[in-house]
């Protein structure tokens, strides 16, 4: 599946970053994948050209979960929001560079 077929669940990934996470300007997904043991999907993305992030769906409609792979060493890793928002509308840069 291209890009396309995701749109839905990437569009909720990209909303569960900008409203769980500080200063998101662009998001560009890279893989998507399923694990058919556990039944989760997980895709990774980079954020702002500099975080690498891997979100996990629990089945396709379920709860988001994500993991930052930066390492923490380098003390770049993305804020999290002391109030979860409410967003309901992107309006970052939502990219799709190597998802296939």
């Amino acid at each position: 599946m291209g890009p396309c077929s995701y749109s839905g669940i990437n569009k909720r990934m990209a909303l569960y970053l900008v409203n769980h996470y500080e200063g998101v300007r662009m998001v560009e997904f890279e893989s998507f994948s399923k694990d058919n043991i556990t039944g989760t999907w997980s895709g990774d993305a980079l954020v702002n050209d500099k975080y690498y992030v891997r979100f996990t769906l629990w089945n396709l409609g379920g709860e988001i979960s994500m993991s930052q792979l930066t390492s923490r060493n380098s003390g770049e890793v993305l804020e999290k929001r002391k109030q979860i928002d409410s967003k309901s509308d992107l309006d970052i840069d939502v990219r799709y560079g190597k998802l296939k």
